[in-house]
């Protein structure tokens, strides 16, 4: 009893104190200098970076990398992604997902999922073509990002009030935000969509040298004036070095690069695991550039729509690598099926964008049907090589799914 009267003491001592001053404010870095002598500092304190580590820096710091900022998406910013092309991009997704949800999860609820939605463009599509079919009164969407500014941007793009999307869909749709796959339940199928999100998670670098592989990393010139990023090999094997050998080639010539992401790796484990975990019937679409089969050092910035160096006024530019899709199926085991890579354009044209780019321009003015042939071209043509499209499945039994005939 005496030890309870203590702690109720103590209890009330503590109440009647005042509360702790909150922390002071973090400073955002003024500008990419800023930035860059962090970077230099780091260095200097911990050795050189990998490649990875500094991706992380120019494009997370939270006090200067790029994703933090906002406004890198569009015409007006550094890049433009296929749904800000045409609308008909995001339709077809939702098809797409329509058409498997006919096939294999008629009636049942299902979860829309999409992996850093960037503008919300294309969830916003995608789900305005699936409320047109039934399966609009069974979806719901979870977008997974993190950054702040893109969550108040996705909400717009989707008129999201009250977590309920009014943008342009003929039936209300449910939306949640989370900063991660993991945290999404799996009480019912998913849909996932991964669109330009692997290509932007870090990648290691690795150099053949007459030692045999060697990590290629990031140093500084001088230690004052204005920061000069360089490159430079690890003298002996690194941590990460050892832990991507199953995924380095086994033979290659002095002087060849080769590129391994590790967050990639880990990232489509998840995704394999979160469909496992579903319902059967889920499904999945990776859309990204990259190949089969990656060779060769693809590392490289884009400021205002144009390749800049990698290592000038890091924060500034947006950071990428080619997703290497052998790595992406590797990884998945088989826990999923996978169909693909396919072109981009052979899946956008066996999906029907030709079909749907002509009932467009029926009603259209002849500038505007101009520009909607005009944006069929770029993504079919000027992109369709370049970025390829992987598709997933849990359900028993999967055909070959559409946009994927003659893999």
């Amino acid at each position: 009893a005496a030890a309870s009267m203590r702690f109720t003491r103590l209890v009330r001592l503590l109440s009647q104190q005042p509360p702790p001053p909150p922390p002071p404010p973090r400073v955002k870095f003024a500008s990419s200098e800023d930035l860059a002598q962090h970077i230099r500092s780091r260095i200097q304190i911990l050795g050189p970076l990998s490649v990875a580590d500094y991706m992380r820096e120019a494009l997370i710091n939270p006090l200067g990398g790029y994703y933090m900022k906002g406004g890198m998406l569009g015409s007006s910013g550094d890049f433009i992604t296929s749904p800000e092309v045409s609308q008909i991009f995001g339709e077809l997704i939702g098809v797409w997902f329509v058409a498997h949800w006919l096939q294999h999860t008629r009636g049942q609820s299902v979860r829309y999922v999409e992996l850093g939605p960037g503008t919300g463009t294309l969830a916003c599509d995608a789900l305005r073509a699936m409320s047109k079919f039934p399966l609009g009164n069974h979806v719901s969407a979870h977008l997974i990002e993190a950054s702040p500014s893109l969550r108040t941007t996705q909400a717009q793009t989707l008129a999201v009030d009250q977590g309920v999307s009014y943008a342009r869909a003929t039936k209300p749709i449910p939306v949640v935000w989370t900063d991660a796959l993991e945290e999404v339940e799996t009480d019912k199928p998913i849909f996932l969509v991964a669109h330009e999100f692997l290509d932007a998670l870090p990648v290691h670098q690795f150099q053949f040298t007459k030692e045999g592989w060697r990590e290629r990393l990031i140093d500084y010139q001088d230690d004052t004036g204005p920061v000069k990023l360089r490159f430079a090999l690890a003298p002996e094997q690194t941590g990460a070095q050892k832990a991507v050998t199953p995924w380095l080639p086994e033979t290659a010539q002095e002087g060849d690069v080769a590129e391994v992401s590790l967050e990639s790796l880990r990232h489509c484990k998840v995704m394999a695991d979160k469909l496992k975990a579903c319902p059967s019937g889920s499904a999945g679409l990776i859309i990204d550039y990259g190949a089969l089969n990656v060779t060769g050092d693809t590392f490289r910035a884009f400021r205002s729509h144009k390749q800049v160096d990698v290592l000038d006024q890091p924060g500034t530019a947006d950071l990428t690598a080619d997703v290497n899709f052998g790595h992406v199926i590797k990884s998945m085991g088989k826990k999923v099926q996978t169909f693909g890579p396919v072109t981009q354009r052979q899946f956008l044209l066996q999906m029907g964008i030709q079909e749907r780019a002509e009932v467009l321009c029926r009603n259209a003015s002849p500038a505007v049907s101009n520009q909607i042939k005009a944006d069929v071209h770029r993504l079919v043509q000027a992109m369709g090589e370049q970025y390829k499209v992987l598709a997933l499945s849990t359900a028993a039994g999967s055909a070959v799914p559409p946009g994927f005939a003659g893999e």
